[in-house]
């Protein structure tokens, strides 16, 4: 909070003098009343946050209870707020009343939250229609802030679908300017608005995570993604079995990722209009029991819809659960109304928590766990996948899924393949009939089953059968863990 006072203090110090913006051809009196429309502009926010900071202090010395709960998405309008007066110190002309108007309305919003919050009142509990929310995120020096939508029907009493959607666009984002824009004012991208379309509105619950750094598949934002769903299951009433990914353009690519990467923890995917498809297509298998519904513009020039027909071909061909639509009029975007149908097929999905046939395929440690199996170990022959270059390519191939190779697909009609020779881990694994298993591995050393009611019954031996090896019969261990690991002959013992 100090920081949010220093910096509106020195803002309103520094618009004293005139600013890039105010200079230039238009000259002497133009250049004064800017300058002085905009010092009473700074000095009405700090006057307005001075009041608002002068709330939470109390708050924050009594450590009242909602406070207390509330104090990250307190912290986090005063970090956006602060950013953005930031950027309208040095915002061009042009700019300047559209971003005001975000603070304006990020001030307001401010100040009914503290009001409430002091008076003993849990204002984002009760709050409906588009809220500004918060994550803590070690090492991370500010809250991350998220966008909400929930909608004015929402009714605590039973549980909620929710949306989660992961925007387009390269390079970094603004996390600040981006939360604002999705909470105070209507999206004015026509390629990927931001509100949901009106004929899903009441239906569910959806949130907008703003991505750190260049790349949605690093490690940072699956955290901030799963993060994010957890705080939402804390504070709403989440069906945990009806959470979906969804995202246009690189937002489209993430929303492969997480399918691919993270199936158990999904009820389906909807990407859109995304690139490098072929950064997803050795893992297809792990859609074995999760829908996926895929849209692509047929005009599209910037990510082809090659990247979605070659998908679709290979989901068809395996029969999966998969949707694809492709817009004969569309170029690169995803109108509103081309999401509401994808919302609505999607929400007739539901996660399956055991399905009786797993298949899990990886070539990194850090994704091993699909439904009821778990991959301890891999073999050491397995790395991370190598994207196969054009030969003008210079440098070391990069991650099939870097940032680097889905660059290369933007405009380009080729699916970029992985090196030959890079074997993969894979898994699969059938319980056909209660406490009976057929497990299959390729490039594995360990794994463990994770037993449960639904594939077994409690307390009962289990028969497991790996590798086509005799079956091994084991007792149910205390923790439902059974853990198998292979021998240096080649044979399976736990």
């Amino acid at each position: 909070m100090k920081r949010m006072r220093s910096c509106l203090f020195v803002l309103a110090a520094l618009t004293a003098g005139a600013s890039a913006a105010d200079t230039g051809a238009n000259g002497g009196q133009v250049v004064v009343e800017r300058r002085a429309k905009r010092s009473e502009m700074m000095e009405q926010y700090r006057r307005r946050w001075a009041a608002i900071e002068s709330a939470i202090e109390a708050m924050r010395a009594e450590q009242a209870a909602l406070y207390v709960r509330h104090k990250a998405d307190v912290d986090v309008r005063a970090w956006a707020i602060g950013k953005c007066v930031d950027k309208l110190a040095a915002a061009e002309q042009s700019e300047q009343q559209e971003l005001s108007q975000r603070i304006d309305a990020a001030l307001a919003e401010a100040r009914q939250m503290v009001d409430a919050l002091g008076g003993g009142r849990d204002y984002l509990g009760q709050k409906r229609g588009s809220l500004l929310r918060a994550i803590v995120v070690d090492g991370q020096q500010h809250p991350e802030p998220y966008a909400v939508h929930v909608p004015n029907t929402y009714d605590a009493g039973r549980s909620w679908p929710l949306f989660v959607y992961l925007h387009g666009g390269g390079g970094s984002v603004d996390q600040a300017r981006y939360a604002l824009d999705r909470v105070y004012a209507a999206s004015t991208n026509e390629r990927e608005t931001s509100e949901p379309p009106a004929l899903a509105t009441g239906h569910y619950i959806k949130i907008w995570l703003p991505r750190r750094g260049e790349h949605w598949a690093e490690a940072a934002n699956e955290d901030s993604v799963f993060a994010a769903i957890d705080d939402m299951k804390a504070n709403y009433n989440i069906d945990a079995d009806r959470v979906y990914v969804q995202g246009f353009s690189m937002g489209g690519f993430a929303s492969m990722h997480f399918a691919v990467r993270y199936p158990r923890e999904l009820a389906g995917s909807g990407p859109s209009g995304m690139p490098n498809v072929g950064a997803f297509l050795p893992f297809v298998e792990n859609l074995t029991n999760l829908p996926l519904y895929l849209c692509h513009g047929s005009r599209d020039d910037t990510c082809q819809p090659a990247n979605s027909l070659v998908l679709f071909d290979r989901l068809r061909a395996g029969s999966y659960d998969a949707m694809l639509v492709l817009d004969a009029q569309l170029g690169h975007g995803t109108p509103a109304e081309t999401r509401a149908g994808q919302e609505f097929w999607l929400l007739s999905k539901t996660r399956s928590r055991f399905p009786r046939r797993v298949v899990y395929v990886t070539d990194d440690p850090r994704y091993h766990r699909a439904y009821w199996i778990d991959i301890l170990a891999l073999s050491p022959v397995v790395k991370p996948l190598r994207a196969k270059m054009p030969d003008d390519f210079k440098g070391d191939p990069p991650r099939l899924a870097s940032v680097e190779a889905t660059r290369y697909t933007i405009k380009e009609q080729a699916v970029l393949e992985p090196l030959t020779d890079q074997p993969l881990a894979r898994i699969e694994a059938v319980c056909s009939n209660p406490g009976e298993f057929v497990v299959k591995t390729e490039h594995i050393e360990s794994f463990a089953i994770l037993l449960s009611t639904e594939l077994t019954r409690a307390g009962e031996a289990v028969t497991v059968s790996v590798d086509g090896q005799p079956a091994l019969t084991r007792p149910w261990p205390g923790d439902g863990r059974l853990v198998f690991v292979r021998g240096s002959d080649g044979t399976w013992g736990g």
